[in-house]
């Protein structure tokens, strides 16, 4: 299932899934991503989503002080790419740690296909 969401601060992922009819977060295995995305957001997708989805597009997205905080998305092994906004300007320690699949970054128009691990 593909998946568009708009974050408020009035509706978090949540709420903003269940707007959209999911009643299975699993099923969801590209989800894009609008507007400020907190740490609640993402834990939501880490113990909801992280074994299945695969495309996390935060083009759209935001994050407090344009900095992708600490273990956000750690261990969500089903994701393989996830692009940022322009504006991100820090990815925080262990954000990724444990995506053992993820092979494809977009961030600042450039494209990144290759990790460390």
């Amino acid at each position: 299932m593909n998946l568009s969401v708009t974050l408020t601060p009035k509706t978090r992922l949540q709420k903003a899934l269940q707007q959209a009819g999911v009643n299975e977060p699993t099923k969801v295995v590209h989800m894009d991503i609008t507007g400020r995305i907190t740490d609640d957001d993402a834990k939501n997708i880490r113990e909801n989503m992280g074994e299945t989805l695969q495309e996390l597009d935060l083009s759209n997205a935001s994050f407090q002080k344009n900095v992708i905080p600490y273990a956000s998305f750690e261990n969500c092994t089903g994701l393989t790419a996830v692009s940022f906004p322009d504006t991100i300007v820090e990815i925080g320690y262990r954000a990724f740690s444990g995506c053992t699949g993820l092979t494809s970054v977009f961030i600042r128009s450039m494209y990144c296909s290759s990790f460390i691990r």
